[in-house]
């Protein structure tokens, strides 16, 4: 019973299998619902990024950055009109931004990490609410759909892109949350529009892989913090 758990634990955690069955899926979603392709094209590419993203490695917002835009198309098709504004005018830039930024103070293959203050802690989850607060009072003027999922999600994304531009650790919880808000989403969105089905199974893989990420990022700043203290002992 153990060995077949074991294996069962194996088989979840090993990424490179999952990103194989992900693309499999992707693919037999293409071909049942062959219209579909131009929406579930951007997740070719993420399968690859969330890859990159489990070992917090910085080439994630090159990437992730220039795949983007493709999303936008996909979000304005079903009318999620605050992720199309959170991806247009805060993800695709920051993410090159912050490829930009990693790079000047890369460490290894990724990036030499900070850690918020109790003050920053509290100013950034205190303009995460207020920023939910007005996408949720304007949103509905558009005849925007799942406004508080999508509103909750853009806003979680966009504390993501700042934080991790700035290079503090912390947005990876931002960024998991984000993806759990998203998959709850596409959940809702399946019975009218089944078709999303590769979307909501790419969420799932992407908290896997954003799992992996969270145990990545904590041991880079350890060995960060160790070598620090070497050269000033």
């Amino acid at each position: 019973m153990k060995s077949k758990l074991r294996k069962i634990i194996s088989f979840v955690t090993n990424l490179k299998l999952l990103a194989a069955l992900m693309f499999l899926i992707i693919t037999a979603v293409n071909i049942k619902y062959p219209d579909q392709f131009l929406n579930n094209l951007p997740l070719y590419f993420s399968i690859v990024i969330m890859l990159l993203a489990a070992s917090a490695n910085r080439y994630t917002y090159l990437f992730g950055g220039l795949n983007s835009i493709l999303y936008g198309v996909v979000f304005f098709k079903y009318r999620l009109f605050a992720s199309l504004f959170q991806t247009l005018a805060f993800s695709a830039p920051f993410q090159l931004f912050t490829f930009a930024s990693w790079s000047k103070r890369k460490y290894k293959h990724s990036v030499e990490f900070r850690s918020l203050s109790k003050k920053q802690s509290v100013i950034f989850y205190s303009l995460s609410a207020l920023a939910c607060l007005v996408f949720q009072l304007v949103l509905p003027l558009f005849g925007a759909s799942q406004v508080f999922l999508d509103n909750t999600g853009s806003v979680l994304a966009i504390m993501t892109s700042v934080l991790s531009l700035l290079r503090f650790k912390e947005f990876i919880y931002f960024q998991w949350a984000g993806v759990l808000v998203g998959l709850i989403k596409y959940i809702l969105m399946l019975e009218a529009s089944p078709e999303i089905v590769a979307h909501t199974i790419y969420h799932i893989y992407s908290l896997i892989c954003l799992t992996r990420s969270y145990f990545s990022i904590r041991e880079l700043y350890s060995a960060q913090n160790s070598e620090k203290k070497q050269v000033h002992s």
